[in-house]
């Protein structure tokens, strides 16, 4: 088996890759800036943030 690399390509491709690399980094500090602290529903409704933290959680690690 004979792979044929162009170093001009992979330079190229390594580029794009590192560029989603830097929109990646960026959604990740959004979504951990928006997270909401246990009082954003009042005292009523603190039980939800309860419930909703784990998925907030798994989406900021997602």
């Amino acid at each position: 088996m004979v792979f044929e690399v162009v170093p001009g390509e992979v330079r190229e491709h390594a580029g794009q890759v590192r560029g989603q690399g830097g929109v990646l980094a960026q959604a990740l500090d959004a979504a951990r800036q928006v997270s909401m602290s246990a009082d954003a529903y009042g005292v009523l409704c603190r039980p939800f943030t309860l419930m909703l933290d784990p998925l907030e959680k798994w989406g900021v690690e997602a």
